[in-house]
């Protein structure tokens, strides 16, 4: 198999890995309703990330840094809601592509007035999306993206809020 094939084969993947996002975004859920306070957790990246320009500090900051500037408390924790932030990021030659989602995960009730057995962490809120383009300012594309749904977020947590 040549190297175009894998490359487009992998294109192909990384489209799959963003349909539940996309198919996410449609359907609204009203589950941010009295969330006061949530931490960030990063997915790792790997080499192709970096050779791209996207770096864990740099993806934390684009997440972090409107959190920050919202009513919502940003904690450091490692219990309870967290707004997750993954980026997989594919490489070959100078062109790079990356697969973007963001989530708020948080405990909610199975059946309103259950038990505590009941009680589950559950995605209540998740945007994504794949761009691509070469190395040249991808990182910062990226970031903009982040910073982009992360704003999304916030939106529609001041609007249950």
């Amino acid at each position: 198999m040549n190297r175009a094939s894998s490359f487009a084969r992998a294109l192909a993947l990384c489209g799959l890995l963003a349909l539940p996002a996309l198919a996410q975004a449609q359907t609204p859920v009203r589950g941010l309703t009295g969330l006061q306070a949530t931490r960030i957790v990063v997915e790792d990246l790997d080499e192709d990330a970096r050779l791209c320009g996207v770096t864990r500090e740099s993806v934390d900051a684009a997440a972090r840094i409107p959190l920050s500037t919202s009513r919502l408390r940003v904690d450091n924790g490692d219990i309870g809601p967290y707004f997750y932030v993954q980026v997989t990021v594919l490489r070959s030659g100078n062109f790079c592509m990356a697969a973007i989602n963001l989530a708020l995960t948080r405990p909610v009730w199975l059946r309103p007035g259950a038990q505590t057995q009941d009680l589950v962490m559950a995605r209540v809120w998740n945007r994504g999306g794949v761009i691509s383009g070469g190395e040249a300012n991808f990182g910062r594309r990226v970031m903009n993206d982040i910073e982009g749904y992360t704003k999304l977020f916030v939106a529609a947590w001041l609007r249950e809020n």
